[in-house]
């Protein structure tokens, strides 16, 4: 993980040639996590990696990590569970969207109950790469689970859920089912969305 803060003011995307580029494979040991995603993105992004922990010049907020895209610079955040759960947290969330967008920046979220793999890298990032994830998408054992989710919370996971491509969306539905048949349904879901586990 790069420890270095590279401040963005002005930057623009390099002439690096397509973002098709086609890495080896990438494997993902054990779950996602913030340093795995950071580490991943940079090995597959190659001249398009603007950095870990970058921050925006007059901004005091710090990015986890940021990709040079045709649009400009994009900067991305790895959301663990308190950005479903924490009204607060979410509030900032959007704050720190205002202050991205309002200096010409993407922003991009990928949510905890995500893998990265070759779907999620092209989905999320416009990177083509194989990515082998060891743990499939969704809520595993010691996932906090959507019934806990405040109601911003629900309504992002919801959004999210539904923008999905296909399989990883069934992937994430299979584990709530799964869930569900473990721990019963009103332990995994609140009622208004217990038809994701059907």
């Amino acid at each position: 993980m790069l420890t270095g803060v590279a401040h963005l003011e002005g930057l623009r995307q390099q002439d690096t040639g397509s973002v098709d580029m086609a890495p080896p494979a990438l494997s993902i040991t054990g779950a996602l996590t913030q340093e795995k995603l950071v580490s991943a993105l940079h090995a597959v992004a190659g001249a398009h990696w603007c950095g870990g922990q970058v921050q925006i010049k007059g901004s005091s907020h710090t990015w986890e990590m940021a990709l040079y895209t045709s649009d400009g610079v994009t900067l991305i955040a790895y959301d663990n569970a308190g950005h479903y759960t924490d009204p607060e947290r979410i509030r900032l969330d959007r704050e720190t969207k205002r202050i991205a967008e309002g200096r010409g920046h993407l922003l991009l979220r990928f949510p905890y109950w995500l893998q990265l793999d070759t779907l999620t890298l092209h989905h999320f990032f416009g990177l083509n790469a194989e990515v082998v994830p060891a743990v499939p998408h969704g809520f595993g054992a010691t996932s906090v689970l959507p019934v806990d989710f405040c109601e911003d919370g629900l309504r992002r996971f919801i959004r999210e859920l539904q923008a999905l491509p296909r399989p990883v969306g069934d992937a994430v539905a299979r584990s709530l089912k799964e869930r569900a048949e473990t721990c019963g349904i009103h332990q995994v879901l609140p009622p208004h969305l217990h038809y994701l586990a059907e």
